[in-house]
């Protein structure tokens, strides 16, 4: 009997009508802690704690009372006090003689544990699958339904009892059954087949998209006897990344039929997208563009630019930043462009890429260039111009107009020289860079020499020579030579001539404009019919003929004092074509000065006797109306105003001008005259253009307000 107690899976106690235990078995004794020799004779407060000890003598008392026999679960820890919570099944009953009469009190106590902690998972996941919003079905091996949650009632339409019992292909649309041969084959294997998406059909016929796992159901001996699936409802992700999809396609459509290059850079600079304006920019394919990084299609002195910017608008200091720079085409050709760079940012703010848009600036900045040369050559024509007009002698004349001539074309040398005897020509002005030795006044030539000097006096025309082009008269010689002969009445005269001892690029412009210095230098030599025509250029606007700015305020203070001398009236109306870059932009600068002598052209058609006006700017103009007051001044320059704006500009169409009038009563002097109606001026702007305005005190407040102040002092 001892054997058999010791073999059964459950801990088994006998205590005597005195409480004293005679019958233990191995469980109990390891339940207990004690061997089995130790528990016999001994009681329960002997064994237990006492919580325990009295739970144990208070039910033997009841079944020596003669009670029955009671089976109830405990949850408690090992009976030695293990902190370890244990379930066990306690069945507490009478031992009887052979009379019937109750000898003792047996107690078992079988371990439940694990039973009710699987018992527990079951309901926690019976729970899960009940509560979870993802449809989970069950299938047998031949692909009948076995199990169906509330959730795949609501994606699927079928009730649990409409469903359970029925094959699965109930769900599959026609054109779906290949998966599922698929899928069955994998599952059969004991593969699980990771989370897939697809379609199902749902019972009243109509389509879902689902994202679905299939999983195989193994037994104890780890053979396939099912399969669950557990899938999702993702249609509004679907739409969303077809939505996300046409967005994507949109914006590749846009950027790639953008009139201007557009590129996309990783945050560390990697080409991500080009677009085909930029590819046709630079002239690379797309596939070659991506390979390139930014500085090695930068020039090298460009490299690096932007790079401290590009760091600040990734510090989130500067929103983006715009910048000029050069660009080398793939023939090699460089190319002027204005770079934009901003940020692309996700919808969590964190930025993505850079973002470069990128505008060919090319013939702006030749523009600019040549506007610049234009600005150099009007100031040297000028200079030597006024000196010619003011200076007797010569000598200085001469000396100044080579200076000038070597700095209009960034020469190292400047020259003029004069023909004596048709033989040879002695040099009467020079000028030179200061690390080169300054040519001989005084030195002669001869004009059967291969330099570009002889070349010109010899032949009448421009010469441009390489080699050593230009004899200077010293040791060192000019390794190419620009020169154009000086022609007085008709005759040669001499030459004006331009070297240059380093190598560097030649403008193609410079023969034209060293043949406009040679014939202002001609003039030098003319007498007092020259001094005239040279003042008048010193004082005209070269492309409309008008008074130019120096000559405009010499000639309004003048015309001020005899104002005040005599108490006249005098007003100052301030003219600016309205909108005029753009007719720049659109049309280009021949058409802008085209547009600028027509204009000049008609305010001189509506100018009164006496008047004088003149170019004082790019597209402004001033006209000085002695014997006019505010209101007669108005009227005139509101019938210039219409005269511009009623007739279209030849090729360009209809073009307005905003005028700004101030009479001398409201200034103190010639400036502030300017500058009230140049407040004015930009009054009728911020009104609205197209409009004559007066000067008011309170147009300085407004437009100060405005933010626009005077551009000049």
């Amino acid at each position: 009997m001892q054997s058999v107690l010791d073999h059964a899976p459950m801990s088994v106690l006998v205590a005597d009508r005195d409480g004293r235990y005679v019958v233990a078995n191995r469980v109990a004794a390891e339940q207990i802690g004690r061997p089995v020799e130790e528990i016999l004779g001994r009681v329960a407060a002997d064994l237990y704690e006492p919580s325990i000890a009295s739970d144990i003598e208070r039910d033997a008392r009841r079944i020596l009372a003669g009670g029955d026999a009671m089976t109830f679960e405990v949850n408690r820890a090992h009976l030695l006090g293990s902190r370890d919570p244990r379930d066990y099944l306690l069945t507490t009953y009478p031992v009887l003689n052979d009379d019937g009469t109750i000898s003792g009190v047996g107690k078992l106590f079988v371990d439940i544990t694990e039973r009710r902690r699987a018992e527990a998972d079951a309901a926690r996941m019976a729970e899960i699958i009940t509560s979870t919003d993802a449809a989970v079905v069950g299938m047998a091996t031949d692909g009948h339904i076995l199990t169906w949650n509330p959730a795949a009632e609501r994606l699927y339409g079928y009730t649990a009892e409409e469903a359970v019992g029925r094959h699965a292909l109930i769900l599959i649309p026609p054109d779906r059954l290949a998966e599922v041969t698929t899928y069955r084959t994998k599952i059969n294997g004991g593969e699980r087949v990771g989370e897939v998406e697809t379609v199902r059909r749902r019972k009243d016929g109509t389509d879902v998209d689902v994202a679905i796992a299939l999983s195989p159901l193994l037994d104890r001996a780890g053979e396939v006897i099912g399969a669950s699936t557990i899938a999702r409802d993702i249609t509004v992700q679907t739409a969303m990344r077809e939505q996300l999809r046409a967005s994507e396609e949109r914006s590749r459509a846009t950027i790639d039929q953008a009139p201007i290059g557009i590129g996309l850079l990783t945050l560390d600079g990697q080409p991500l997208r080009v677009n085909r304006a930029l590819c046709e920019l630079l002239g690379y394919s797309e596939s070659e563009l991506l390979a390139l990084t930014r500085e090695e299609i930068s020039h090298p002195d460009d490299v690096g630019l932007g790079a401290e910017d590009t760091r600040r608008m990734l510090a989130d200091e500067i929103p983006g930043y715009d910048l000029e720079q050069r660009f080398l085409r793939a023939d090699g050709s460089i190319l002027f462009v204005q770079v934009s760079v901003s940020l692309a940012r996700g919808g969590d703010g964190k930025a993505m890429h850079l973002v470069f848009h990128v505008q060919d600036i090319d013939q702006r900045k030749h523009d600019e260039a040549r506007l610049l040369m234009q600005a150099r050559e009007q100031r040297a024509l000028t200079d030597v111009a006024t000196l010619v007009a003011s200076e007797p002698n010569p000598r200085a004349v001469f000396a100044a107009a080579a200076e000038r001539v070597a700095g209009l074309l960034d020469g190292d040398y400047g020259i003029i020289v004069r023909l004596e005897h048709e033989v040879t020509a002695r040099i009467v002005g020079a000028w030179s860079a200061n690390h080169l030795p300054t040519p001989e006044l005084g030195g002669t030539m001869p004009l059967d020499g291969s330099t570009a000097t002889a070349t010109a006096l010899r032949t009448g025309r421009t010469a441009l020579l390489a080699g050593d082009a230009l004899d200077t008269g010293s040791e060192v010689q000019a390794h190419r030579g620009l020169s154009e002969a000086i022609e007085v009445n008709g005759q040669v005269w001499g030459a004006v001539s331009v070297g240059w001892e380093r190598e560097s690029a030649l403008d193609p412009d410079a023969p034209d404009r060293l043949t406009r210095f040679a014939r202002l230098v001609s003039l030098a030599v003319t007498g007092a019919e020259a001094r005239e025509q040279l003042s008048t250029l010193a004082s005209t606007d070269h492309l409309t003929g008008l008074f130019n700015r120096r000559a405009f305020s010499d000639r309004l203070d003048h015309d001020i004092a005899r104002a005040r001398r005599h108490g006249r009236p005098l007003s100052l109306a301030v003219f600016d074509l309205d909108h005029f870059k753009l007719v720049n932009d659109t049309y280009g600068h021949q058409v802008g000065d085209r547009i600028l002598a027509e204009f000049a052209g008609r305010l001189m058609d509506e100018r009164r006797d006496g008047d004088i006006v003149a170019r004082v700017g790019g597209e402004e103009f001033a006209w000085i109306m002695p014997d006019a007051d505010s209101t007669g001044a108005g009227l005139c320059a509101e019938r210039s105003r219409r005269a511009i704006a009623d007739t279209p500009f030849p090729g360009v169409g209809n073009l307005t001008t905003s005028i700004g009038v101030c009479a001398l009563d409201d200034a103190d002097n010639g400036q502030q005259l300017y500058r009230q109606a140049d407040l004015a001026l930009y009054s009728a702007k911020f009104g609205g253009r197209n409009a004559v305005t007066l000067y008011r005190p309170e147009d300085l407040e407004r437009v100060t307000e405005a933010g626009r102040v005077s551009r000049r002092p």
